[in-house]
């Protein structure tokens, strides 16, 4: 079996074939798919095979072909290893404050912190933003779904805190809203991505506002120091907001669902920097903070 490129109307050259491919196209293989080679003319003479001899090339060609080799050889294998090296992944979940990361185990939460969390994400996602008498029945099944059963009051209440919010008041204006947004950008600085998810996007006056749901169980007082705690998370979504909507982003807000605050990051050129050096350092395994 041999291969065959179809080339269709290329000429052959007036001193004959100068390959095999050109061979097999004087011999009519480009007018059937199949061609029994025994039933071929042989060329006349020795294809030729693109090779010199030894006395036709002088010492300094000689020496730039194999310089040129060996520069190829360390080039492909260069390559190889930044192939075999795997794709770098950054999440922004992996940036959140190591007291907030769950416990190790086998994934199975039900019924803990994290899934009330969790509950009230899920009841924010699914109230279309609007408050109303549905809230409650969101609430009760999102507390069976996440293992939360008596705790349905609280996760009304919570979720209403929420959706009373300036931000939630905000992204009802605007024309463009987008809840539960995953994203995937690639990184700035080489090979890899950052990905994550973002609780709600919307559009307003051209720009992106990020916001991002937090359900901690903080008091008022301690809101400052957990935003401040948050920060490397606004960083990547505020920076992977605007590379992956190819738009201008504004702000990233964290609205601590609980005590029904919310604090905003302003997105600058000094915030983007902060984000792109947070990203290389990560990525170099140089830490977070």
């Amino acid at each position: 079996m041999l291969p065959f490129a179809l080339q269709k109307d290329a000429p052959v050259s007036k001193d004959g074939p100068k390959s095999l491919n050109d061979w097999l196209r004087t011999q009519g293989a480009d007018a059937a798919p199949n061609v029994d080679i025994d039933a071929l003319t042989p060329p006349a003479g020795e294809l030729p095979i693109w090779r010199r001899e030894p006395g036709d090339a002088s010492a300094d060609e000689a020496e730039r072909i194999a310089s040129d080799r060996e520069a190829w050889q360390a080039g492909r294998a260069a390559l190889l290893d930044r192939a075999n090296a795997g794709l770098r992944v950054l999440t922004a979940s992996a940036l959140k404050p190591e007291w907030d990361h769950p416990a190790a185990g086998d994934g199975v939460r039900r019924g803990s912190a994290t899934e009330f969390g969790s509950a009230v994400h899920a009841a924010l996602e699914r109230s279309g933003l609007a408050d109303g008498p549905h809230v409650d029945g969101l609430a009760r099944a999102v507390a069976r779904e996440y293992g939360q059963r008596g705790r349905e009051d609280e996760i009304a209440a919570v979720t209403r805190r929420a959706l009373g919010s300036d931000a939630i008041a905000r992204a009802r204006a605007s024309r463009r809203v987008l809840p539960e947004v995953p994203f995937w950008v690639p990184l700035a600085d080489g090979p890899g991505l950052a990905e994550g998810r973002i609780d709600l996007l919307f559009e307003e006056d051209g720009a992106l506002v990020v916001v991002d749901y937090k359900t901690d169980a903080v008091s008022a007082a301690d809101v400052e120091e957990r935003a401040r705690e948050y920060r490397n998370q606004a960083l990547i979504y505020g920076w992977a907001a605007g590379r992956a909507a190819a738009m201008p982003v504004r702000e990233v807000i964290f609205l601590f669902a609980r005590p029904g605050i919310e604090r905003s990051m302003p997105v600058d050129a000094a915030f983007l920097a902060e984000a792109e050096d947070l990203l290389r350092r990560a990525a170099l395994g140089e830490g977070a903070a």
